[in-house]
């Protein structure tokens, strides 16, 4: 079981918000709280107080924004709260050294296979990137990054 902190829930909510735009989260906050009950009314100026960590996030702005991107960190970050029949949630500590080792692996199997180039050495480091890869694509979503998404150009426009 993982403790869930307020900074986690708000970066996740403020990550939300980025990803569709303070007009539109506004926008799907108003569309769902409705406004029959002003216990639950949300006015636009609610969001940036919000997102300036002024306010807390509620329960129906997690699912109004959720709903809307069909993207569920939030609540992912609850279900981490609560052991599985499958186990315990992953400790993301285990999933970044399991990254960084495969990382540091595939790494010393491309220098390797630079320095000797033989076409054996090549594969093998293909086959610990791929695997690399695969282990840092397992632990993105966690941080709620999209693999195919989260590709950042590098210097000269090289992907």
């Amino acid at each position: 079981m993982q403790n869930v902190t307020k900074n986690q829930i708000h970066a996740a909510m403020r990550a939300l918000v980025k990803r569709i735009g303070q007009e539109a989260a506004a926008q799907h906050i108003c569309d769902w709280h409705g406004d029959d009950d002003s216990r639950l009314s949300f006015h636009r100026s609610d969001l940036s107080m919000k997102m300036n960590d002024k306010r807390a996030w509620t329960a129906f702005d997690i699912i109004a924004l959720e709903d809307a991107l069909g993207r569920y960190s939030v609540t992912a970050i609850f279900q981490g709260r609560v052991a599985t029949d499958e186990g315990p949630a992953p400790d993301l500590m285990q999933g970044l050294a399991s990254a960084m080792k495969e990382s540091g692996e595939a790494t010393a199997a491309a220098l390797t296979a630079i320095a000797s180039g033989n076409a054996s050495d090549m594969a093998k480091a293909a086959v610990e990137w791929r695997e690399a890869v695969e282990a840092f694509q397992s632990f993105m979503p966690a941080f709620d990054v999209v693999p195919d998404a989260a590709a950042i150009p590098m210097r000269g426009g090289v992907r």
